[in-house]
């Protein structure tokens, strides 16, 4: 049986009862959940910089700014953190907006009990970002390594056009064997 991990979830939500459903919902599938509740601005990107959320979960409407606010401050602070809002039904105009916004997903309370997957759906996304970063720094440095051995080799190196046959690249140790630029 796969081991569940623990997360840090950041709740913006002006109703402890509402934190507490969600809360009691997520803790089956995340036992080692930590909560953080907040309602108010300044004690919100304090908490992104200090908490440090896996996952922040927002309501639209909120006593002291909007969880749209709260979605911008995030992709200020913590660009890769998932942000979703769970928040009372409202219109698609909203979700849309949501979503265009910069928003993971869009729930309704009427959907709380699809919190689990999408929380954990959020969490796989940014380690897949995190894995894509790591591999594309791979990729960047093994290029970067083959370029020098190419251009710095003494022996003649060519990069040769498999279907035309036409030289795409050569060293410099071809430049200065046949007298010609790189061009």
């Amino acid at each position: 049986m796969k081991e569940k991990k623990s997360i840090r979830i950041l709740f913006v939500e002006s109703s402890q009862s509402n934190v507490e459903s969600a809360g009691k919902i997520l803790q089956k599938e995340f036992p080692g959940l930590s909560i953080l509740k907040t309602k108010a601005k300044e004690e919100f990107v304090d908490s992104l910089e200090k908490f440090k959320p896996d996952v922040i979960i927002s309501d639209y409407k909120l006593m002291d700014f909007s969880g749209i606010e709260a979605l911008k401050l995030t992709i200020n602070h913590s660009p890769r953190t998932p942000f979703i809002f769970l928040t009372a039904p409202m219109d698609e105009k909203t979700a849309v907006e949501c979503m265009k916004a910069g928003a993971f997903h869009y729930l309704t309370q009427n959907e709380i009990a699809s919190l689990p997957v999408i929380v954990k759906e959020a969490c796989e996304s940014v380690s897949m970002k995190e894995a894509i970063d790591i591999a594309k720094q791979e990729l960047f440095s093994n290029e970067e390594k083959y370029r020098l051995f190419f251009e710095n080799n003494n022996n003649n190196y060519l990069i040769v056009d498999p279907l035309n046959l036409t030289i795409k690249d050569a060293n410099q140790a071809v430049c200065n064997y046949y007298k010609y630029s790189r061009k």
